[in-house]
C-alpha cells in the first residue's frame, strides 16, 4: 500500500493505479466507490470528490483530515473482464 502525507488544510490529488490488478486486455469500466477509513471504520474526516477515470488510473481530490491521524483510501472498481478490484492508499495527515 502506498503512503501519502498531507496537511489538514491542503487539497491533494490522489491517483490509484489499477494496472497491476488488471488482466492483459482488461480495462476499468466502472469506479464503484472511493471511501476513507480510520481504524477500520468509515470516516467522514476526509472529503473525497467525485473520482475521475483515466484507465488504468482513478483520481480523486481529497481535502480535510485531522492532524496526527492515519487514513486508508479504498478504491473499488470493476474491470471489463468482470473482476471486482480494490486498491488502497494510506494518507497520513500532519501540520
Amino acid at each position: 500500500m502506498d503512503m501519502v502525507r498531507k496537511h489538514p488544510d491542503e487539497e491533494k490529488l490522489y491517483t490509484a493505479d489499477f494496472s497491476r490488478e488488471l488482466g492483459t486486455s482488461e480495462s476499468i469500466t466502472l469506479v464503484t466507490s472511493v471511501t476513507a477509513y480510520e481504524a477500520g471504520e468509515a470516516s467522514s474526516d476526509l472529503t473525497i470528490n467525485t473520482p475521475t477515470l483515466s484507465n488504468p488510473y482513478v483520481q480523486v481530490l481529497v481535502t480535510g483530515g485531522e492532524h496526527g491521524h492515519l487514513y486508508v483510501l479504498r478504491f473499488l472498481a470493476v474491470s471489463s473482464g468482470g473482476q471486482d478490484l480494490v486498491v488502497s492508499a494510506g494518507v497520513s495527515v500532519h501540520r
